[in-house]
């Protein structure tokens, strides 16, 4: 952070100051200010020279006469002439560059332009059309070019939409509809009339020598519009060289959580028939002209009389094990005992205290999963799964590759839209919290996050607490403080002012998380955070995620590799294989060397932790393995 400051002002993120207003304050980057002004310096001295120097030369001092509106004898060369042009061409430069903004802003690409992605070549190729049939007003033909721009703009948005927008996806649309529109571009120009083409390539060319007041309308217009796109894209400029996972994380929507990874699974309609019944229902599994049930005779009395139990099938076990969940002959499991329903007069009382220590009660989980199924495409990863994460406590998930660990934790983070099923927070589906909203109350590290190059650690950090400013208040004391005790729990205040690229793999980790603590949030996903990380940094940030739940009671839930860690750092320990849950619960009752060969398929034993008790997996051979192992005698002529 930068140096220190007096009470009651902000302490702010390197490289950064701050501007005050009535209603707001607003972040400004010292070296992008520093060079914005320089520029604007720069096409001001431009400006003047280009309204001084001509055909005939005026004094700076007319000139400043005719734009205070005093009488001058150059109001005609100035006024009339110079002005015009050197506006119209001020307002396409300034049209351009927010244009760029906010494509690369919706792309996420620092390299996407208007003329890469089509839209330069959508109103080239309205305007040349328009003239080709007759359309030759150059005050209709400016609408025209601007609607063929925005009507590209919109045709490579929905092409790239797939479930979300990806900016690989995004350009590369772009670039094939720039490619179509120049050729369409050339068909007109070539197949047209010859003075048609050559008004066409002076229009597609640009020219400022005819430009009048009358043009400078039309982009002064445009440029008004895109006012508030431009304030937003202001803001989100900050986060596009964020990876999108992380973004998301941060409250800016971009692909996740709108749709559906694949469509849900349907449940079986009732279809009508014509056959043995007209007007009857065809059940699932039932042939279309069975006789009619029993029940529905012609004699009313056997449907309302006192024989119509009689006339009941059985529906399963009577007394109290009627309350337990049923299930038909060929069903899947449901992978868990399902409890008694309780009175729902008890349920209307107040809630009964969570005991203390270790063990909480599994009902009490602001964050949920029931009967999650998680897909890409067409490959099912998690299905029928139901999972209450419990509050104040670290929960590991734990298993082989591909078991679908990742993928429920993106899906509990909202990353993954579930198949099937719902993610609860609070009683609420994630599918229904604003996305900047949800970022308030869930914090999320992915597992390969994206720095922007060059940028601080104070910055970094500082990105945390996007979800909580606006674009009108984008720094606060509150800011301040939650930044500052981020970087100091991480223990990374002295890394404040050092580059993210410079750092080691376990500081750079430190660093992430100290961001996902800046969003000051109760829950914090963590997918893998000792990826690529050596046996030392790996348990300085397991100690760190430990502090973090004992200090502040943070609900932590973590994907691991690592068994003995997990079994190390976790309060509850939840085991998946092939996309279920095998077994979850304390780490001294879910491992064992039993649960080790059927999820990890190895042979192992469990012995007692001889630093902290817990269980401690020493491995074997693989299950199935011959008992060949490395002998530890001695070979014959060596000393022992």
């Amino acid at each position: 952070m930068s140096a220190p400051s007096t009470p009651g002002t902000p302490t702010l993120p390197t490289g950064y100051a701050l501007l005050r207003t009535a209603r707001g304050s607003f972040l400004l980057h010292r070296r992008a200010t520093v060079t914005a002004l320089c520029l604007a310096l720069a096409l001001a001295a431009v400006c003047l020279a280009y309204l001084c120097v001509g055909e005939e030369f005026v004094a700076p001092g007319e000139v400043l006469d005719v734009l205070l509106g005093r009488p001058s004898a150059q109001e005609l060369t100035v006024g009339t002439f110079r002005l015009p042009r050197m506006t119209v061409g001020i307002l396409v430069g300034a049209a351009f560059g927010i244009a760029g903004g906010l494509i690369q802003t919706v792309a996420r690409n620092p390299l996407a332009s208007p003329d890469i992605i089509g839209v330069s070549q959508g109103a080239g190729a309205l305007t040349v059309g328009a003239m080709t049939f007759g359309v030759t007003s150059y005050t209709a033909l400016p609408y025209v070019s601007m609607a063929g721009g925005l009507l590209a703009a919109a045709l490579v948005y929905v092409f790239a939409w797939r479930g979300g927008l990806h900016a690989g996806r995004f350009v590369l649309i772009g670039i094939g509809f720039a490619v179509a529109l120049r050729a369409i571009i050339q068909l007109f120009l070539t197949s047209g009339d010859y003075l048609v083409a050559q008004q066409a390539k002076v229009w597609l060319t640009g020219s400022l020598n005819d430009a009048g007041w009358d043009r400078a309308a039309p982009v002064a217009w445009a440029l008004a519009l895109l006012a508030v796109p431009l304030c937003w894209a202001a803001r989100a400029q900050r986060t596009v060289a964020l990876d999108d996972d992380t973004a998301t994380a941060l409250g800016i929507r971009l692909k996740p959580g709108a749709r559906r990874a694949r469509p849900a699974r349907r449940r079986p309609r009732l279809r009508r028939h014509r056959r043995g019944r007209p007007g009857g229902l065809r059940r699932p599994a039932r042939p279309a002209d069975r006789p009619p049930h029993r029940a529905h005779r012609a004699d009313p009395a056997g449907l309302f009389g006192p024989d119509r139990r009689a006339d009941r099938r059985p529906r399963g076990p009577a007394g109290p094990q009627a309350l337990r969940a049923h299930r038909t002959p060929g069903g899947r499991p449901h992978g868990r005992r399902r409890r008694a329903v309780s009175d729902p007069a008890h349920r209307q009382g107040p809630r009964r205290p969570r005991p203390s220590g270790r063990r909480h009660r599994m009902t009490d989980s602001r964050l949920r999963a029931q009967d999650l199924t998680l897909a890409y495409e067409n490959r099912t990863v998690v299905e029928g799964l139901d999972l209450d994460i419990p509050d104040g406590e670290v929960t590991v998930v734990v298993g082989p590759n591909a078991c679908g660990k990742s993928t429920l934790l993106r899906a509990l983070g909202r990353l993954l839209r579930p198949a099937n099923g719902s993610v609860l927070l609070d009683g609420e589906e994630l599918s229904r919290i604003p996305t900047r909203q949800l970022a308030t109350r869930l914090g999320l590290l992915p597992q390969t996050p994206v720095a922007p190059e060059a940028i601080t650690v104070a910055d970094l950090v500082a990105r945390g607490r996007q979800p909580h400013q606006r674009w009108w208040q984008q720094w606060s004391e509150a800011d301040e403080r939650a930044v500052a005790d981020a970087m100091a729990r991480t223990d990374v205040t002295a890394l404040a002012d050092r580059p993210v690229d410079e750092l080691s793999g376990g500081q750079r980790q430190r660093v992430w998380i100290a961001m996902a603590l800046a969003q000051d949030t109760d829950l914090l996903l963590l997918d893998e955070p000792t990826t690529y990380l050596d046996i030392a940094h790996q348990v300085e940030v397991l100690d760190l995620v430990g502090r973090l739940n004992a200090e502040r009671g943070r609900t932590v839930v973590a994907v691991l590799h690592d068994l003995n860690q997990a079994a190390r750092y976790a309060h509850h320990l939840v085991a998946m294989k092939a996309g279920r849950v095998v077994a979850r619960g304390r780490p001294e009752d879910v491992v064992t060397a039993e649960l080790v060969r059927e999820v990890f398929g190895l042979e192992a034993v469990v012995v007692p932790d001889p630093v902290t008790g817990g269980p401690l997996v020493v491995p074997g051979a693989p299950a199935g393995a011959g008992t060949a192992r490395r002998s530890t005698v001695p070979a014959p002529g060596r000393g022992a």
